[in-house]
Formats: structure tokens, sequence, C-alpha cells
């Protein structure tokens, strides 16, 4: 199918087909297919989504769903830039109405921004006392003692002398998630709309951050996703599924001309047609929800590929690592499990497993757990 679809797209542009099908053409031809087969316009669809109205509903879902209140600070003091926004998080009344810590929600596109899709604990929980993870900066004695420095999350610094546990009060946690480029900018001039895909991000980035709210350990060492790499993912995966729900999906949406006077003023100067419907229609709904398998065998076995690629270098030895030919062996795994082709100067010009943090972090082995 991926195939055919390419080779009638060369046709339509007068072009030969070899009959070759990369890695790089996988997205592409995928929303050939996916337009072809459902009838959507992915376009479309992220007008009824605009950020602050999404987001709003969002939270609103999972207050309910986990018993949280979620409630927006105003005040832009703690936050590294002007488009983040910043919430304090409860438990609801009848959990107790206790205060579990900080979210922090960064979706705007700016060009200082860190490039990365992802969530972060900025501080983890402990109930009661702490583990500190100490790394000297240097052993230059000065009054009697070595200048230290003192961290309480082990993944900022790979390096650790020394452990040891000290009796203090309980922290509160405070976490974030980021998209490099969910909204391309603020500005009154556009309509600041969340595509469908970086929707599905940010709810899976939201089920790592939930995690961490949510997480009481007794030390922080093994606070929100800090733990079993199998069960590290799950809460996020689970979240995921929610934008495959079409009740969700439709509660979720507004046309992003309701949702004040400057955008519909926005919205009548690129549209000559009547007012769409404020929220999304349901043969569109139908359409994104059946798109979900669209392309996904060739999405797990790329998942698949990355897995065994991770379980591979880290069963080897040093010695025996440093003999392997990698982007060979991965170009060569491309071609037997994606049953992609390969570029024959591939192995010169092209590492793509370098992209990933996954190996050297905190998996080690652990990929796997996103096929779970």
């Amino acid at each position: 199918m991926r195939s055919e679809i390419k080779r009638r797209y060369y046709e339509t542009r007068g072009q030969p087909f070899d009959g070759r099908f990369y890695p790089w053409d996988y997205v592409f031809y995928n929303r050939q297919l996916t337009t072809k087969e459902y009838s959507i316009d992915m376009k479309k669809v992220g007008e009824y989504f605009e950020v602050s109205t999404t987001v709003q509903r969002m939270l609103s879902t999972f207050e309910s769903l986990f018993g949280l209140r979620l409630q927006e600070i105003e005040s832009k003091e703690f936050a590294w830039d002007e488009s983040v926004k910043v919430y304090s998080a409860w438990d609801e009344d009848d959990l107790g109405g206790g205060f579990l810590g900080y979210l922090y929600i960064d979706l705007f596109g700016r060009e200082d921004k860190d490039d990365a899709n992802c969530s972060r604990t900025l501080e983890p929980v402990s109930l009661g006392s702490h583990i500190f993870w100490i790394r000297v900066l240097t052993t230059t004695q000065r009054e009697g003692t070595h200048t230290r420095r003192w961290y309480t999350s082990l993944s900022q610094y790979n390096s650790v002398l020394f452990v040891f546990q000290a009796d203090l009060q309980q922290t509160m946690s405070v976490t974030a998630i980021q998209l490099r480029d969910a909204v391309p900018r603020v500005s009154d001039e556009t309509e600041d709309l969340v595509d469908f895909l970086n929707m599905l991000i940010a709810i899976q980035r939201l089920g790592h951050a939930i995690h961490d709210l949510v997480s009481k350990p007794k030390y922080s060492r093994f606070h929100g996703t800090s733990v079993a790499v199998d069960f590290g993912e799950a809460p996020s995966q689970m979240l995921e599924n929610w934008c495959w729900d079409p009740a969700f999906l439709t509660g979720l949406s507004q046309h992003y001309s309701y949702t004040s006077p400057e955008h519909l003023a926005l919205w009548k100067q690129s549209s000559q047609y009547d007012q769409p419907p404020e929220q999304i229609p349901n043969d569109m709904v139908a359409g994104v929800v059946g798109s979900k398998y669209c392309g996904k065998p060739s999405f797990l076995l790329g998942q698949v590929l990355f897995a065994m690629f991770d379980i591979r270098i880290h069963l080897e030895d040093e010695g025996a690592i440093r003999k392997l030919g990698l982007t060979k062996d991965y170009n060569d795994m491309i071609e037997g499990i994606q049953m992609f082709d390969v570029s024959p100067d591939r192995v010169d010009w092209s590492s793509p497993f370098v992209l990933s943090s996954h190996l050297m972090e905190e998996y080690n082995a652990g990929y796997y757990s996103y096929l779970l």
C-alpha cells in the first residue's frame, strides 16, 4: 500500500519511481494514506483546538478523573517565560484538600527554547526524609570544609560519589511539561491552535506530570517516573488513549472562532464561508478515531526495532561494543524489521539512533516499556 501510494504520487509529478520506500518516506506517505482512506484534513481538525481552551478543558477532565484541583497562578513571577502557564495542584476536598505541588505547562515556541518534547521533575516529593545525591565539585579547602554542591535529583548528574539520608520536612512536587513547538508563536494575529499530533503528545506528557503530582514516596529517589521501567510509561500511555475516545474529543473541542471576539475576527478575515459548528462534527471525529491504526504497523515495528537495538547494545561488554559497526547494524535492522529500504551509502552519513537520548539515560535496555 505504501509503495503504491508513492508510485502514484511520482506518476502525478511525471517522475520515475524506483520501487524503493525509505524510512524518511513514512511520515509523508502515511499522511497521504490517512487523507485518502479517512477523508480528513488535519488542518481543519486543528481549528477546533485553540490552545487556551484545549488546555483548560483537558485539565478539567483529568481533575475529575484523578480527584484533583488545578488552579492557575496568574503571576508570571515564577515562570521562565510569559507564555508558560503555572498551576497549583491540590487534592479535591473529598480527599482532604491537601496541597500537592505545582505544574508548569510550556507549549509555545520561541527562539531560545530547549528542543525537546518532554516532562521534567523539577522538585521531587519526599515524605519526611530525603536521599541526597552529592557530587563534589571541587576539593579546595575553604575555612576547613570542602566546597560541595547538593542535588535532590539523580538525573541531573550521571556521576554520584556517595549517598546519605537526612531527616527533613516533607517536600512538594514541582513538575513541568514542554513541547518544543506545539504552538508556533504567541501573537494577537494568530489563532494559537494545537494540531492533533501535538495534543496527543501533550496529553501523554501530562500523564507523567500527574504521576509526579500524586506520587507520595518515602524517599525522593523513587518519586514519580523513577519507578520500575516497565511501569514508568504506563500512566502516560493510558492518558494518551483518551485522545481516541469520541466523547473526549468532542468535549475538548471548540472552534477557535467561538473562543474570543479577536479569534472570530481572524476567522472572518481568512474564510468566505459560514461560521462552522462550535463543536467538532461527528464525521470529523469518526475520521480522526478511524485513523488511529493507519500506519500503526510500521510505527510499532519501529518501536520494536529501537527496543531490540537498545537491548543489544546493553548486552555487550565495552570491548565488544567498540568492535561493532553500529550504524550498519542499525540500518540492517531497519531493512529486516521495518522492511524499509536503506540507501547503500547511508552508513557513511546517517546514524539515526544518536538522535535519541533514551539509549543512555535512565532506560538502559528498558525502551521496550513503550510497547507494553
